[in-house]
């Protein structure tokens, strides 16, 4: 039988069952002995967990088993994924933070199992080839383009920019991507007028990559991206 009342196990469940999961995703123990409270794993892969408990802490929160250290049972959590690491754990002051704590690790755990999405995984492969190929090609990256490369980047821009309208007409991509699309197109040819050539395609690497997050990574936006990289740096694919 658990020790904790029923309003504490009702706030428990009810955390858990939230806008990125339900109750029966969890295995929910509440145990009646020892140092631990609440023990939540996911089903569908346990080394995802979250738990509460109460561990002697020194009052800076470090377990000390230093003789004649003033030592205090404190609540944690343990959290697996944590907020920016794989597994963290949170001293808190109350009992009921501990319980706040709940719905943060929710979302944690929902980010975490997106990440492992195949889609999001080539997305960061093609940027890390995108940035290899941006970063090896760059020339004199602190002159300011000449008006013949200026005329050149502006009228590869516009290529661009009938090539992604061909898109929205082939449906490969929607109105409102083909809007965003355009703009950042202007902005490149803005940038170009103005910035340095290295921190030009620095920034332009960098949109280029934020389109084919919002995109996707079919092969038409695989070449798309590819296109940029030539047009605008003589890279070739």
């Amino acid at each position: 039988m658990s020790r904790l009342n029923k309003t504490k196990l009702s706030e428990v469940l009810s955390y858990l069952d939230n806008r990125h999961f339900t109750l029966s995703d969890f295995e929910v123990e509440f145990p009646d002995k020892g140092n631990l409270y609440v023990s939540v794993t996911f089903r569908h892969s346990r080394n995802y967990f979250f738990r509460i408990s109460e561990e002697l802490t020194t009052l800076a929160g470090i377990t000390s088993f230093a003789s004649g250290a003033e030592r205090k049972a404190r609540p944690q959590t343990r959290e697996a994924p944590g907020d920016f690491m794989a597994l963290q754990v949170h001293q808190c002051s109350t009992f009921d933070e501990c319980i706040e704590r709940i719905p943060i690790w929710c979302s944690n755990l929902f980010s975490e199992l997106r990440a492992r999405n195949p889609e999001l995984n080539e997305i960061r492969e093609l940027q890390e080839e995108l940035e290899s190929r941006f970063n090896q090609h760059i020339e004199d990256p602190e002159s300011h383009f000449s008006k013949e490369e200026l005329e050149r980047v502006y009228k590869n821009l516009d290529a661009l920019a009938e090539r992604v309208r061909q898109m929205e007409e082939d449906h490969t991509i929607t109105q409102a991507q083909l809007k965003d699309l355009l703009a950042g197109i202007e902005a490149m040819k803005s940038n170009a007028a103005s910035l340095p050539k290295g921190i030009w395609a620095g920034l332009t690497k960098n949109r280029v990559i934020s389109f084919i997050k919002k995109i996707g990574t079919s092969p038409e936006a695989r070449k798309l991206a590819f296109e940029v990289a030539e047009k605008l740096l003589g890279i070739k694919p």
